[in-house]
């Protein structure tokens, strides 16, 4: 019973929801860390291992999710055990220090490599990952998330505000009861989570095959059909500039 409860305890990553902030450099003693720390501060030294997860794998994320053309560590000098995170900027194209771009690249940074580096048997555990990232990239990360659990080797527990996230994993399941995809509504467990008296309420939502939730708490994102329909006929008709135009 002890023996289980540690290989349990051993196998969770938590990341919690605020990182820390990125240093322009980087030490490496060559030893690798277990995991990349509660908020994400051993990121780069499990990154300079590379025996788990590669830069150029954090790269390719970061290209996806759109917001950094490329991101690389570079020794300050020759033969330096110090390491500087270059990211490309996504505008200019130039280099920059991780310390000198918006701050949704250093946070997200460690949610990646949570993911990415989680041995077979490990329970990633994260607090809104998609904080500070744009609608399109939170929708995009949404999309790592799934490609890591359809793995079957990694669970992963989420707390997340995010609509952009949560709409994307209901299209993935839609396309996946049509054939074009691998994740199913038994792979995914969904629940809202409330305050009724002083205790913490666990509502479990029912999706079905096509990505659809049938039992939608009140207010869960707020009334968007309603915030829609009154944007819908906000102009009067003499003053609309769509139709002027």
């Amino acid at each position: 019973m002890g023996n289980s409860f540690e290989e349990l305890l051993g196998s969770i990553r938590y990341l919690g929801p605020l990182r820390d902030y990125p240093s322009r450099n980087y030490l490496w003693t060559g030893v690798t860390p277990a995991t990349i720390g509660h908020r994400g501060e051993l990121s780069i030294p499990v990154l300079l291992s590379g025996e788990t997860v590669t830069p150029s794998a954090v790269s390719n994320w970061l290209l996806k999710l759109g917001i950094a053309q490329s991101f690389s560590l570079k020794p300050v000098d020759r033969g330096a055990r110090i390491w500087e995170p270059l990211v490309r900027d996504w505008d200019t194209g130039t280099e920059v220090n991780l310390a000198d771009v918006g701050f949704g690249v250093s946070q997200v940074l460690p949610v990646i490599v949570a993911l990415l580096s989680a041995p077979p048997g490990s329970l990633v555990i994260l607090e809104h990952p998609e904080i500070h990232l744009h609608p399109k990239a939170q929708s995009e990360l949404a999309d790592l998330l799934v490609e890591v659990a359809s793995t079957g080797e990694v669970q992963i527990l989420i707390e997340s505000h995010s609509e952009h996230l949560l709409a994307r994993i209901q299209r993935r399941i839609s396309e996946s009861s049509r054939g074009d995809g691998s994740l199913s509504p038994e792979d995914v467990r969904l629940y809202f989570c409330e305050q009724q008296k002083g205790q913490s309420k666990l509502t479990p939502l029912e999706m079905q095959a096509s990505g659809v939730i049938t039992n939608w708490p009140d207010d869960f994102f707020g009334d968007i059909l309603e915030e829609r329909m009154a944007l819908s006929g906000f102009y009067p008709k003499s003053d609309d500039p769509v139709a002027d135009g």
